[in-house]
């Protein structure tokens, strides 16, 4: 049920784009959530492995290795009809709470866009951490190139999904996507 919300939100920020995603399994969605691994090694291992079964193919998945922590940032692009980007992230990192979770979602996401026609290209990141230092995301936003950061309309954080209900950062979201 909350993979379809988030679907929904995610679609949604196109404001005159139909909402057209195949759900991934429940069961599919449960397996890859199971067996956390326990480093981040492993989890990047994980991560770039569930990708690649979800259907993301070489060629659009790319490690991104962080200055200053253990793992890489796991990228996995899906190409829409226009370049205006929607970015989906979760950090994978052994902080506390856990933040599997959220990452594990990442490849279940893109499975479910990969199917149909979009007109966002969608970049789906999952975050090398360092202990809650976020050093994978801001990393990552500070390698955006100019014209990505100019075509990105969202950037939807799946940190800490499923411990409490859903929950939208007024102050730092845009208005719009609140809405």
């Amino acid at each position: 049920m909350r993979l379809t919300v988030l679907i929904f939100v995610l679609c949604a920020a196109s404001y005159a784009q139909k909402v057209r995603f195949t759900p991934a399994q429940k069961s599919v969605v449960l397996e890859r959530r199971e067996s956390v691994p326990a480093t981040e090694s492993e989890r990047q291992a994980r991560l770039e492995e569930l990708f690649k079964q979800a259907g993301c193919p070489e060629r659009a998945m790319t490690e991104q290795k962080v200055e200053s922590a253990s793992g890489a940032n796991v990228i996995c692009r899906l190409a829409g009809k226009t370049n205006e980007v929607i970015i989906v992230g979760a950090n994978y990192g052994l902080t506390p709470p856990d933040t599997w979770n959220g990452a594990v979602l990442l490849p279940s996401l893109y499975q479910a866009l990969a199917g149909r026609k979009r007109h966002h290209t969608f970049i789906f990141v999952a975050f090398a951490d360092n202990r809650r230092a976020l050093l994978g995301s801001a990393f990552f936003a500070n390698h955006l190139g100019q014209s990505e950061q100019d075509h990105t309309d969202a950037m939807i954080n799946l940190d800490a999904l499923g411990f409490s209900p859903t929950k939208v950062s007024t102050q730092h979201s845009d208005s719009e996507l609140v809405k």
